[in-house]
């Protein structure tokens, strides 16, 4: 006997091309997102997010453009915040204390 199966797509589905291309045209609308630091793979309507970002709120923003694509099945969130912090800048509170310092003795 011969295999009849028939794959049929129903209209509310998108193959995961579909979804990757989504996917990476809703980052690359966002200024705030760093495109070329962002892997997306998508598997089965599933799409995972791989990527190391200097602030929080580019990991949110992110997070808050796949989130609106349609028919997605899921996000798996493989990214990680890692600051980076230029030579000679050390942390705000670093900064402050050194500053306040000086005026702390005369009191």
């Amino acid at each position: 006997m011969a295999n009849n199966d028939i794959g049929i797509k129903l209209f509310w589905q998108r193959t995961d091309p579909e979804i990757a291309r989504a996917a990476v045209n809703a980052l690359e609308n966002n200024v705030g997102i760093p495109n070329d630091r962002i892997t997306v793979t998508v598997k089965n309507g599933w799409i995972t997010l791989e990527c190391s970002v200097d602030w929080l709120y580019q990991k949110t923003l992110v997070e808050s453009a796949i989130k609106k694509l349609r028919r997605v099945l899921g996000i798996t969130d493989k990214m990680e915040v890692e600051p980076t912090v230029s030579p000679g800048f050390g942390t705000f509170s670093e900064q402050s204390s050194k500053k306040s310092a000086p005026y702390a003795k005369n009191w």
